[in-house]
């Protein structure tokens, strides 16, 4: 089974350019636009079954209507998103002193663009040595519902 990354992304130029790389790399990719796609948002709850994750990694490289990347993994961890916080980054231009402090305690990694995107791929693979061999995923269909404005 591949390795499954949700990108939170505008589908702007970089946006697509991440997702279509790792795609190459043979990652499955799926590419939200909006934050009201994770059911953490529009359920304000996890949905996936409880021995379930809905994906190996997240990337948050967007502010969002209503909800900045930060608040988006923040509401995640709050929420009981099953998926490992070090498996989370958020990506932006800059960070201040407060919000790099907050996505360390909160145990996800920061991606300063521009960056190159072999340390993307670096940072995937290394995710990808800690998942767990008998990881299951919630079907991708059921990560594709109507999204809802927040």
């Amino acid at each position: 089974m591949a390795t499954r990354i949700l990108f939170f992304g505008d589908h702007d130029m970089m946006g697509n350019l991440f997702s279509l790389y790792l795609r190459s790399k043979g990652y499955e990719v799926l590419h939200f636009p909006l934050p009201s796609t994770c059911a953490l948002v529009s359920q304000n709850r996890c949905t996936c079954p409880r021995d379930h994750v809905c994906s190996d990694l997240i990337l948050a490289d967007m502010e969002m209507k209503g909800m900045t990347r930060l608040e988006l993994i923040r509401h995640q961890n709050e929420r009981g998103c099953h998926l490992p916080p070090r498996n989370k980054a958020v990506l932006a231009l800059k960070f201040n002193a407060k919000q790099e402090q907050e996505i360390r305690e909160l145990g996800c990694t920061t991606l300063k663009k521009p960056f190159r995107l072999l340390d993307l791929v670096k940072w995937v693979s290394e995710c990808e040595q800690k998942i767990p061999a008998d990881r299951k995923l919630t079907p991708h269909e059921e990560l594709l519902g109507p999204a809802k404005e927040p």
